[in-house]
C-alpha cells in the first residue's frame, strides 16, 4: 500500500529525507540514499573530546539546507 499525496509517495520521501527506515527493504534504494548523503538520522556524528580532564561525547545531527545540531 501507498501513500500518496498530489502524486507524490510520501513513504519514499521519508525515506530519502531520513526521516524514516525502510520496513522489509520496501524502500531500500532510498534508505541507502539517505544513508549515503548522511541525511535526517543518518546524519548523526559523534566524536569523544576530553576538555580538563572529564570525556565528553559530541553528538551532531545534520537536518537539511547546511543547519547542524550540536549536543554534548
Amino acid at each position: 500500500m501507498r501513500i500518496l499525496k498530489d502524486d507524490v509517495d510520501i513513504e519514499a520521501y521519508m525515506m530519502t529525507q531520513g526521516t524514516a527506515s525502510s520496513y522489509k527493504n520496501a524502500y531500500q534504494k532510498e534508505e541507502e540514499n539517505a544513508k549515503a548523503n548522511k541525511r535526517g538520522f543518518w546524519g548523526f556524528y559523534k566524536s569523544s573530546i576530553k576538555i580538563n580532564g572529564v570525556s565528553l561525547t559530541l553528538v551532531s545531527l545534520s537536518y537539511g539546507q547546511g543547519r547542524n545540531l550540536i549536543v554534548l
